[in-house]
């Protein structure tokens, strides 16, 4: 029997640009965009360019998504859904993304750390999926420190 393909949007949000696209839960890519995410300007800019982004996502694929994830640079805090911190985010301190984007959008959002997004979708779908232990490393624009 077939498994009932369900979708979701995710989200990569980063020091120069924000990726976005819509995923199966096989790890097919349907659609993808990527828009900048101005992070110099501060974090009302990047909320305003994640809304944009995906609101243009969503009128590119008419399919019913079940959730929103956002892999987001600095300290994650899962339960609040909260960016705390980012060192590519000058302007951050704690931002209630989760709860900003799931309130927009009406859907689920889920906020996790970038680094470890990526290596969760390696291990479900990528190069990790044939072994039992992996190590990731991520390089980016958010090796930046700035003076607090």
């Amino acid at each position: 029997m077939a498994e009932k393909l369900k979708y979701a949007l995710g989200v990569d949000l980063g020091g120069t640009s924000i990726k976005l696209g819509i995923l199966s839960n096989l790890g097919e890519i349907l659609t993808k965009y990527s828009l900048p995410s101005n992070a110099e300007l501060g974090p009302d800019e990047v909320i305003r360019q994640i809304k944009k982004g995906i609101r243009h996502i969503l009128s590119q694929k008419k399919i019913k998504i079940r959730g929103i994830g956002i892999g987001a640079p600095g300290v994650i805090n899962i339960e609040k859904g909260t960016v705390e911190y980012p060192p590519n985010f000058p302007g951050w301190g704690k931002v209630k993304l989760g709860k900003i984007i799931q309130k927009e959008f009406n859907f689920k959002t889920f906020i996790e750390n970038d680094a470890n997004a990526a290596a969760i979708g390696e291990y479900m779908f990528g190069a990790g999926k044939k072994y039992n232990s992996f190590i990731m490393i991520t390089l980016g624009t958010g090796g930046r420190w700035y003076n607090l």
